[in-house]
């Protein structure tokens, strides 16, 4: 094999590489040999196609002789030899803030990357003031700690302070900045702060989200699961939106929400699920604000599980074979809590019951209500 033709030049100075005497300012990484050609201008005799196997591009014979001919090394080694002159130039100074540029499976977001290295200043300042945790908000703002004071204001700046750098990250991810100014920014950070961290980690579209809960029930925000049910309402029904192919409207109120994300639901449950009733006869009880509801078909019951954030769906099969039932409690026509029974020999008994994503039932009216139900399906649905 000759020696390397296409060479490859660093310059850590000026943060440049160099290839045949051009310079490319900016990283990025090669993900296949075959991309080497047009990068880099590279004439080449051959094609390329894909391999059927493994569905990903490749060189025939001629192609691969001649690019290994062009560079001097086979074409997989010569690449990888560029990606580590790029990782060595671009990530490894800044490898402790790869949180901030790393995404999904590890691949580097080039922006964000190119960011970290505008603020590295501002950033190692933050590790020597044993700052840390407010990294991501001086990556997101390009801002030092006391501008971001300035921004936020005493009391909620001691507030974000307070987080870890990981709840921190989760706020700036899900907090919408794109084309924003300064103030909306600050804003939905705010927003942000109130939300669980566990409801931030849980949505990675959390963002439009969390903006369409705050516009239409802002005192939610003050309980943890209430938030995420608002959170999950409106992300649900524009994927179920998407799904089905209808129409989703983000400027919707929270009672269309609703409507529509029952509305999608029965679609994809009825298609998946079917409406062929259960062989229960009803039953219908009503106390005070609450009413509880027999489910009488695997829809019903894969709608409720669907509703209320929880794998009540799971048991449609038994409810088939008489062998579990399933109850809706609703509480001023709102869904309250779910019910299940199953049977024991000949008894029905209280297997679980929960509200939303699984929050444990504390009203003694509700619960109350579950006795009444099961006692009727003794006394109906032996």
């Amino acid at each position: 094999m000759r020696e390397n033709i296409l060479k490859i030049e660093s310059d850590p100075t000026q943060r440049i590489i160099r290839v045949n005497n051009k310079e490319y300012e900016k990283p990025f990484f090669l993900r296949h040999y075959t991309e080497i050609p047009d990068i880099f201008d590279i004439k080449v005799g051959g094609h390329t196609f894909i391999n059927k196997k493994n569905g990903k591009k490749q060189g025939n014979k001629e192609y691969n002789h001649s690019l290994s001919e062009a560079l001097g090394m086979p074409p997989s080694l010569w690449k990888r030899r560029f990606n580590y002159e790029m990782i060595a130039l671009w990530v490894e100074p800044v490898k402790q803030f790869s949180y901030l540029f790393r995404g999904f499976r590890g691949r580097i977001n080039y922006h964000d990357l190119l960011e970290t290295w505008d603020r590295k200043e501002y950033l190692m300042q933050a590790i020597e003031d044993g700052q840390e945790n407010l990294i991501p908000l001086i990556f997101a703002f390009n801002a030092t700690p006391s501008e971001l004071k300035a921004m936020f204001g005493k009391g909620e700046w001691k507030r974000l302070c307070k987080n870890s750098r990981t709840r921190n990250m989760l706020i700036v991810k899900c907090a919408p900045f794109y084309r924003l100014n300064e103030a909306d920014r600050v804003r939905n950070v705010k927003y942000a702060n109130k939300i669980p961290s566990t409801v931030l980690g849980y949505r990675n579209d959390v963002g439009d989200s969390l903006l369409w809960a705050v516009k239409n029930k802002e005192r939610a925000l003050n309980i943890d699961w209430e938030t995420g049910i608002l959170v999950s309402l409106y992300a649900d029904t524009k994927r179920m939106a998407q799904r089905t192919r209808q129409e989703f409207n983000p400027n919707w109120s929270r009672r269309t929400m609703k409507e529509k994300h029952e509305e999608f639901t029965n679609k994809i449950n009825e298609a998946r699920y079917g409406t062929k009733p259960f062989e229960y006869e009803r039953i219908i009880i009503e106390q005070g604000e609450y009413t509880g509801e027999l489910l009488m078909s695997p829809k019903e019951v894969a709608n409720e599980g669907t509703s209320m954030r929880h794998c009540v769906a799971s048991y449609a099969e038994d409810c088939s074979f008489g062998k579990y039932a399933v109850f809706s409690i609703k509480k001023n026509d709102d869904r309250y809590s779910t019910l299940g029974l199953r049977k024991r020999d000949t008894e029905w008994r209280i297997n679980q019951h929960y509200m939303a994503c699984n929050q444990r039932v504390k009203d003694s009216a509700a619960m109350d209500l579950a006795q009444q139900l099961c006692n009727k399906m003794n006394e109906v649905n032996t």
